[in-house]
């Protein structure tokens, strides 16, 4: 899948993505935003919404890159991280998901 495939491409500010390049070759710092879908990736039940919102290609591409920081902990510490912190907390995409399905069953 190519970036400019990803569903947020126009509006994305993250300086890392990972549909660019190796995640472990770009540079993320402290405090720098995080593409909205590898921190989603993270998720309990991450793959069933991706798949649900027909995105089940990127969410392959947000493991692979998931995979390679954690591989190589030390290139990318800030931005594995975030990762860590996006686990513990609820998804975005699923709560759309919701809202979506509930909109639609009135």
């Amino acid at each position: 899948m190519k970036m400019e495939e990803c569903p947020k491409f126009d509006k994305c500010s993250a300086p890392i993505c990972p549909l660019y390049k190796s995640v472990n070759k770009q540079e993320h710092l402290e405090n720098e935003r995080t593409c909205y879908y590898l921190l989603e990736a993270q998720k309990i039940d991450s793959e069933a919404n991706f798949d649900q919102s027909g995105l089940g290609e990127l969410y392959g591409a947000m493991v692979r890159a998931a995979y390679e920081v954690f591989k190589q902990p030390n290139i990318n510490k800030h931005l594995q991280k975030q990762l860590l912190r996006a686990a513990t907390s609820g998804s975005r995409m699923a709560r759309g998901i919701s809202l979506i399905k509930e909109r639609n069953s009135k």
